[in-house]
């Protein structure tokens, strides 16, 4: 969508900034870097190193690039007149994880059911919220305010999937 107002180099730098900031913190939460696709960042919790709080730590960097987002949004809204919004989603699940392609190129990734739900939950999330599966809230261990949003049908997904919006740490 900013694609079509706004000329490629600012573009290109409002985006490094973005990713720069998200891409730390979720570092900084043992996150790992699965793939940047378009506008958008996927990062898995629990891999390479099995974590016993890992939808925590998940939910605990949305909520660190939810904040670091309001303060860029002011940012590019006085510097070029653009609203940004992220929207995050988050599934736990267990998922297929490797280096996956051919002897040309190859990528690590990960795979399955539960990365699909991920995905759908967030292009259903609204910008500035981050919506969590049951599955996720279940391991939260009661750290987070969470308001149920309803049971959702998404493309390619069997069941209703039950969502949530992240609302506070307690």
């Amino acid at each position: 969508k900013l694609c079509e107002s706004i000329e490629p180099e600012p573009l290109i730098n409002m985006l490094r900034e973005c990713f720069g900031k998200l891409i730390s913190i979720a570092r900084a939460n043992n996150g790992t870097i699965d793939k940047l696709i378009g506008d958008s960042l996927m990062v898995v919790w629990g891999n390479p190193i099995a974590e016993a709080d890992h939808a925590e730590k998940a939910v605990e960097a949305a909520m660190e690039m939810q904040s670091m987002m309001r303060h860029l949004r002011r940012k590019w809204q006085n510097k070029l007149g653009v609203n940004l919004d992220l929207g995050i989603g988050i599934n736990t699940d267990e998922m297929v994880v490797g280096t996956i392609g051919s002897e040309e190129f190859c990528d690590y990734t990960v795979l399955g059911y539960g990365v699909n739900i991920a995905s759908r939950i967030e292009r259903g999330c609204p910008g500035g919220e981050i919506c969590i599966s049951r599955q996720t809230v279940e391991q939260l261990n009661g750290h987070y305010e969470c308001q149920r949003m309803g049971r959702f049908s998404y493309k390619n997904v069997k069941e209703k999937i039950e969502v949530y919006r992240v609302v506070q740490k307690y």
